[in-house]
C-alpha cells in the first residue's frame, strides 16, 4: 500500500470470461468493405471447458453436478449467458460452520426456516438436522431443475419441508409465502418506544450467488442488491421482517460482500456505510488470502495493521470460547500467533504493532525459512526475495565471466539486481512513511488530550503546538509524490481506526475470525462467504431522506467533512458547529476537522449532521425530496428536483 506508485482498485480473483466486443455500426454508414461483425458467444460455448466447472472426487456432490452440466438459473440467465447458482458441495464446511456458531443458534431450535435458493440442499439438510425446525420452507424459483435433490426431502414421511416457488425480488412473494405456509407467524407492529424484539421463531438462510454475477437494479450485482434489500426491509418492517426483525445466514461471493464490511477505512464506501448503519454483519466464512498487490488492491491495509486486527479478533473469540480450527486457518493466523509470542517474549502487549523495519525483517526471515506469507506480505517483495534466494543457491545463474575472465552478472542477475534496488528504495519509503504516520498519530493523541482540557493558558499553548505540528506535517507531505501521499494519510487513519474508542469498522469489532474455505468446496468453484446478519432497529426519521444525504456526503469519501459538506451546498460546513460528536474524542471526534475524513465519520456523526442540515435555516429550499442530492449530482436543476 505505502509502497505503491499508483492507486488501484480491488482485483477479483475469478473474472467472468470476456465476450468479444460487438460491432454495431450506424445503419446508414455501413461499408461493404468494413470489418466483419464479431459474433456473440453462444450460451453453450460460454461454459465450455471452463476451469470452474472442474469437480473433485473429495466431494461427490460436485461430480454429480458437473455430470449434469451447467444449468442456468431461468430467472437470471440470458440468451448468451447461462448464470449458474453456485452450490456448496462440502459437508465438512457445513459441519464446521454449525460447530463454530452452533451455540448462538441454539435459541432457534424448533423455529421456522425460510431457505432461499436451496438448490442441491446440502446446507439445507445440515442446518435442518441441527435445528430440527417446525417448518422448513424451500424457497425455490426452479423446482423442476432441482427436483432430484428436493423431492426426496419433501416426500419423506412426516417431513417438515415445504416447497414454495417464487421470485424473492417480488414484493408480494413473501406475503403469499406466509399466508400459505407460515400463517402462524403474526405481523408485529413497531413498538411506540424502544427497539422491537427480534423474532427468534424464524430464521432466514440461503444462497444469493450466481456465476457469473447477475446484474442488480442500482447495484453492479444482484447479490449486493438483495443483501441491501434484506437489511433495509427491517427498517420498513417489510417482507419477512414484517414479523419482527429476523436473523439471516446468507451465502454470497467474496466480490459481492467485500464492500459491505470492508477491512480498511480506505475501502469504506456508500454501500459500506449503509450496511454498517442498517445491520450488524459478521463474516462466518471467508476465502483464503490472495497474493497482495501494490497499493489498495486487496484489503487496503498495511500488513502490520491487518495482523493487529487478526490478533484482537482471535483473542475475542477465545474469550467467548470460540477457537478457530487448525484446518480452517490461513497463513495470517500462524503469523498472528508468532507475533503474539514475539511480543510477549519482548515484554510488550500481545497485540502490539510491529514497526516497519521489524515487519520487513520478520517477513524476509520467514520467507527464507520456507514459510509462506502470501496475501499478507506484498507479492512483489515475496517474488524478489524468492528469486534472490534461488540465485544464492545457484550462483552460476547470477554470475558469469567475460572474455578477460572477470566476473560479470548474467542477464538474469542484472534484472534481479535492478529489482532489488527498487525494493530497497520502496522499503526506504515505507520507513519514511511510517515516521510521518507516527507524527500524525502523536498529533491525534495530543488532540484527544487538548479536547479534554479545561479552557485556559495550557490549552491555548497546546493548540499552538498542534497548529505548528500540522504545518510541519503538511510540509513533509508536500515533498512526497501525490499517490504515495495518499498512502501515508491512509496509514495514519488506519492507526486511528484501530485505537478509536468508538467502533468505526465492523470488521475490527468482529467477535471471532471467520473460517477459511477453499474454492473447490463450491461448484462451480467460487470464493464464497457466509454472512450472519442481524438488523438494527429503525429510527424515527425517513430512511430514504437520510440515505440521500449520506450518499451525497460519500461522493467525497476521502475528503475532509468540511470540504464534503461545502460541495453539497455552499456554507454547509458551518453545520459542524452544531454536531458536538465531531469534536468529542470519546465519540471518535477530532479537534482539527480538516483531518476528519468522510470515511472516518461514525454513524452518530452522520446522523447528527443530517438532523442539523434539516434544521439549518439556509437549507436549499428545493431540498424537500427523498432523492434530492442524488438527482442534483446527476445534473438535474432545482426545478427538475421539485417537479419530481
Amino acid at each position: 500500500m505505502l509502497g505503491s506508485l499508483t492507486r488501484s482498485r480491488p482485483q477479483l480473483v475469478f473474472r467472468v470470461p470476456c465476450r468479444a466486443p460487438l460491432s454495431i455500426p450506424h445503419s446508414r454508414h455501413v461499408s461493404d468493405g468494413g470489418p466483419a461483425k464479431v459474433r456473440r458467444r453462444s450460451r453453450a460455448s460460454y461454459w465450455k471447458d471452463h476451469p470452474r466447472l472442474a469437480y473433485t472426487d473429495k466431494y461427490p456432490l460436485s461430480r454429480e453436478l458437473a455430470e449434469l452440466g451447467p444449468r442456468g438459473d431461468p430467472l437470471q440467465s440470458t440468451n448468451t449467458t447461462a448464470r449458474l447458482r453456485t452450490q456448496i458441495v462440502s459437508p465438512e464446511l457445513c459441519d464446521d460452520v454449525l460447530k463454530y456458531i452452533g451455540p448462538s443458534l441454539e435459541k432457534y431450535r424448533g423455529c421456522d426456516i425460510i431457505d432461499l435458493h436451496p438448490g442441491a440442499c446440502l446446507w439445507s439438510q445440515k442446518l435442518h438436522e441441527f435445528l430440527q425446525p417446525r417448518t422448513h420452507v424451500l424457497f425455490e424459483p426452479a423446482p423442476d431443475m432441482w427436483s432430484t435433490y428436493q423431492r426426496p426431502l419433501l416426500d419423506k414421511p412426516g417431513s417438515k419441508y415445504r416447497l414454495f416457488q417464487g421470485n424473492m425480488k417480488d414484493k408480494e412473494t413473501f406475503g403469499e409465502l406466509f399466508d400459505s405456509i407460515l400463517p402462524h407467524q403474526k405481523p408485529v407492529e413497531p413498538p411506540s418506544s424502544g427497539a422491537p424484539k427480534p423474532n427468534e421463531n424464524l430464521l432466514v438462510t440461503g444462497s444469493i450467488m450466481w456465476d457469473p454475477n447477475a446484474s442488480g437494479m442500482g447495484f453492479d450485482s444482484l447479490g449486493k442488491q438483495l443483501l441491501y434489500l434484506f437489511a433495509e426491509c427491517s427498517w420498513k418492517n417489510a417482507r419477512f421482517h414484517k414479523y419482527g426483525p429476523v436473523r439471516s445466514l446468507l451465502w454470497m461471493t467474496e466480490g459481492d460482500f467485500r464492500g459491505a464490511v470492508p477491512r480498511s477505512h480506505y475501502m469504506y464506501s456508500k454501500f459500506s456505510f449503509v450496511m454498517n448503519y442498517l445491520a450488524k454483519t459478521v463474516q462466518v466464512v471467508t476465502p483464503d488470502h490472495v497474493p497482495k498487490g501494490p497499493a489498495h488492491s486487496t484489503i487496503g491495509r498495511l500488513p502490520q495493521y491487518e495482523i493487529q486486527s487478526v490478533i484482537r479478533a482471535m483473542q475475542r473469540g477465545q474469550e467467548n470460547g470460540i477457537e478457530l480450527p487448525q484446518h480452517r486457518r490461513d497463513c495470517v493466523h500462524e503469523i498472528a500467533e508468532e507475533v503474539v509470542q514475539r511480543n510477549i517474549e519482548q515484554g510488550k502487549a500481545a497485540d502490539a504493532r510491529l514497526s516497519q523495519p521489524e515487519i520487513m525483517e520478520y517477513f524476509e526471515k520467514r520467507l527464507r525459512e520456507g514459510k509462506t506469507s502470501v496475501g499478507v506480505d506484498y507479492g512483489r517483495d515475496i517474488d524478489i526475495i524468492t528469486q534472490d534466494q534461488y540465485l544464492d543457491e545457484h550462483p552460476e545463474l547470477r554470475w558469469t565471466t567475460d572474455q578477460a575472465g572477470n566476473p560479470k552478472r548474467t542477464p538474469q542477475g542484472v534484472k534481479l539486481n535492478f529489482r532489488y534496488a527498487q525494493l530497497r528504495s520502496l522499503r526506504k519509503f515505507r520507513i519514511q512513511a511510517e515516521e510521518i504516520a507516527d507524527e500524525f498519530e502523536a498529533m491525534f493523541d495530543r488532540e484527544c488530550e487538548v479536547l479534554a482540557m479545561e479552557d485556559g493558558p495550557e490549552k491555548e499553548e497546546a493548540k499552538k503546538w498542534l497548529e505548528a505540528k500540522d504545518e510541519e506535517l503538511q510540509a513533509a507531505l508536500e515533498h512526497i509524490h501525490s499517490p504515495k501521499r495518499t498512502a501515508v494519510v491512509s496509514s495514519a487513519n488506519d492507526r486511528i481506526t484501530l485505537k478509536s474508542p468508538v467502533p468505526r469498522l465492523q470488521w475490527d469489532t468482529r467477535p471471532y475470525e471467520p473460517l477459511v474455505m477453499q474454492p473447490d468446496e463450491f461448484w462451480p468453484k467460487q470464493r464464497a462467504c457466509l454472512i450472519d446478519m442481524e438488523p438494527y432497529p429503525g429510527k424515527d426519521f425517513r430512511l430514504e431522506w437520510f440515505l440521500d444525504f449520506a450518499y451525497a456526503l460519500f461522493q467525497s469519501a476521502n475528503n475532509s467533512v468540511t470540504k464534503a459538506l461545502d460541495s453539497m451546498q455552499s456554507g454547509a460546513s458551518s453545520l459542524c458547529d452544531e454536531v458536538p460528536s465531531l469534536r468529542d474524542p470519546a465519540r471518535g471526534g477530532r479537534l482539527n476537522l480538516d483531518h476528519m475524513k468522510v470515511n472516518m465519520l461514525t454513524n452518530e456523526m452522520i446522523e447528527d449532521l443530517f438532523l442539523a442540515y434539516n434544521a439549518w435555516p439556509f437549507k436549499d429550499s428545493s431540498a424537500n425530496h427523498s432523492k434530492y442530492f442524488q438527482l442534483k449530482q446527476r445534473g438535474h436543476t432545482a426545478k427538475d428536483v421539485i417537479s419530481r
